[in-house]
């Protein structure tokens, strides 16, 4: 396995180019070469912060300007309606805390939520009409590709207005179970806050765990008893704090307690989580780089109805 840069100049600054910061990347569910990326300089989203698209996988110098629309502060939270036509997707994001849509493959956006502190979106990929936004003010779903909005989360999923660096308190993440209709998992930040679980697409909630430094959930695509949770009380790198937990694994959907599964890593900071089809398990570590892990279970047929409900 080997990296190479990916950063553009233009967009996060000239050091060796290899600096800069990505908050937020999707990739086309079909169309492999195609990507999209906030990328700034800085680390908390000050100005100017882009949103920028690659038609060549990335590479350094395909990057283009996206964003359209968009105020160049704070860009975070994309997510793709996976259901909307190939060639002209549907997609969202937040700047500055509200939510922008947009129709045409990400080149224009256009605000469809003012609420000054949601930061994350997910669209549902069964249905491309439910749309979920989280962050300071809580959960909020769209049941009308985000026309209108209500809030389904609870007073607890609540936190701060300013995103700080990743330290502002609220929803920071939200993930569908690839295999059980209408289960989701929603990652709050916070003290006393942790993983909170939907069985019927956010009507009510079950709080899973608990833990003050929650930031990245996923499923494994074969096996939903399979979880893994993500703990870091560093968002870019340092702030070591003893509450950080790393790697959480759980292998029946967190009925019972996780585990902690840090070894080889040079501190319990675990964020970016995400499971190939093959069951490894990778893991961006706040200022460490990658960790990757098979484990075994996750390689498993997929679950009808894992982890009860």
């Amino acid at each position: 396995m080997s990296w190479q840069a990916a950063n553009n100049s233009e967009f996060t600054g000239t050091w060796e180019e290899r600096g800069g910061n990505t908050i937020s990347i999707v990739a086309d569910p079909e169309r492999a070469n195609v990507v999209w990326a906030t990328q700034s300089l800085h680390q908390s989203g000050e100005f100017p912060t882009y949103l920028v698209r690659s038609d060549d996988y990335g590479e350094r110098s395909s990057w283009v300007a996206s964003y359209s629309g968009l105020p160049l502060v704070e860009v975070m939270g994309l997510s793709v309606d996976r259901n909307s036509p190939t060639f002209r997707r549907t997609l969202y994001v937040t700047s500055l805390g509200n939510i922008y849509k947009s129709t045409d493959d990400g080149f224009s956006w256009e605000n469809v939520r003012t609420d000054g502190a949601l930061r994350f979106t997910q669209v549902d990929p069964a249905n491309g009409e439910i749309v979920y936004a989280g962050g300071g003010s809580g959960l909020w779903k769209s049941t009308d590709a985000g026309l209108t909005w209500n809030e389904v989360g609870t007073e607890e999923m609540h936190g701060a207005p300013e995103f700080r660096a990743g330290r502002g308190y609220g929803v920071f993440d939200i993930h569908f179970d690839p295999n059980i209709k209408d289960r989701i998992y929603v990652s709050v930040f916070g003290p006393g806050r942790g993983l909170y679980r939907s069985d019927d697409n956010g009507i009510s909630w079950q709080k899973l765990w608990t833990d003050d430094f929650m930031r990245k959930v996923s499923v494994s695509p074969n096996n939903s008893n399979v979880v893994i949770a993500t703990s870091s009380s560093a968002f870019t790198a340092g702030g070591y704090d003893p509450r950080s937990n790393g790697v959480l694994l759980s292998k029946d959907a967190f009925a019972t307690r996780p585990t902690r599964e840090n070894a080889g890593m040079a501190w319990p900071f675990a964020n970016t989580i995400s499971f190939d089809a093959a069951g490894n398990a990778f893991v961006g570590s706040n200022g460490t780089g990658f960790q990757l892990r098979a484990i075994p279970e996750a390689a498993g047929v997929a679950a009808s109805d894992a982890g009860g409900g």
